[in-house]
Order: C-alpha cells, then sequence, then structure tokens
C-alpha cells in the first residue's frame, strides 16, 4: 500500500509542477502577446493619426488660400473704385473748367450777336419737331408688335358650337 501511496504523491507532484510550468509558459507568453498588440496598434494609431494631420493641414492651407484671394479681391475693388472716383472728380473738373470756358466764349457771342425773337421761335419748333419724328428705339428692339388685324380674321379658337 505504501507504493500505491508514493505513485499517489508523486502523480500529484507531477501535475502540481506541469501546472505551474503552464502558468508561467502563459505568463510569458501573455506578456509577449500584449507587447505585439501593443507594437501593432500603436503603429495603426499612428497611421491613422498621420493621415487626419494631413487632412487638417490641407483644410487650414485650403482656408489661407480662400482668404488670401479674398482679401486680394477687396484689395483689387477698392484700387478700382479709387481709380473711378480720381476719373470722376478729373472729368468733374475738366467739366467745370469747359463750361467756364464755354460761358465766357458764349457771353462774348451773345454780346456780339442777337437773334430776332422771329428766329428762336422758329428754331424751337424745328427742333421739338425733329425729336418727334424721330423713330422710337425702343419700338426697334425687341418683340414685334401684335397684329389684331390677323387676330379677327382667325375667329374663335377651340371646339365650335353646335349646330341648331
Amino acid at each position: 500500500m505504501d507504493a500505491v501511496r508514493q505513485a499517489e504523491e508523486s502523480a500529484k507532484k507531477k501535475v502540481a509542477d506541469m501546472a505551474d510550468k503552464l502558468a508561467a509558459k502563459a505568463d510569458k507568453e501573455l506578456e509577449k502577446a500584449v507587447k505585439a498588440f501593443a507594437s501593432r496598434w500603436k503603429k495603426a494609431r499612428a497611421k491613422a493619426d498621420a493621415k487626419k494631420v494631413k487632412a487638417a493641414e490641407k483644410k487650414a492651407t485650403a482656408k489661407v488660400k480662400a482668404a488670401a484671394k479674398k482679401a486680394a479681391a477687396s484689395a483689387k475693388a477698392l484700387e478700382k473704385k479709387a481709380a473711378a472716383k480720381a476719373k470722376a472728380e478729373a472729368k468733374k473738373a475738366s467739366k467745370v473748367a469747359s463750361k467756364k470756358r464755354a460761358a465766357s466764349k458764349s457771353a462774348a457771342k451773345k454780346t456780339a450777336v442777337k437773334k430776332s425773337p422771329a428766329k428762336k421761335s422758329a428754331a424751337k419748333k424745328a427742333a421739338t419737331k425733329a425729336v418727334k419724328s424721330a423713330p422710337k428705339k425702343s419700338a426697334a428692339r425687341g418683340r414685334p408688335a401684335k397684329k389684331t388685324a390677323a387676330k379677327k380674321a382667325a375667329g374663335r379658337r377651340g371646339r365650335p358650337p353646335k349646330a341648331a
């Protein structure tokens, strides 16, 4: 019986040793697997982060370009406005100068030659006649005028009335 008990104890000891060995091996493999997973995960995360950073950089660059374009357009518009204003001022100044010259010339002419009242009224009538007889531009453009005679000749449209 002693031999049986010894065999039983040695078997239990072997099983316990085997369990300890397997547990230690599992711990080592778990550490190894965790390290491998961590490195894979970090690599994938770095790749995704780089992609996001690149997209954000592209977006920011586009925003900057748009702002620069807008600023350039507004500057160009301001320059154009200033040039137009300067041109208008110059035109106004030249108009005033020409009016002064014309006024001085006409004053000199009026003193030299005066028209009789009959000639003045005849000239006015001729001017108004010329204005009235000139064809209107708005009638020449656009759609032609509707013809009422053609519409009357066509008669009624649609189903004819029932015969009585």
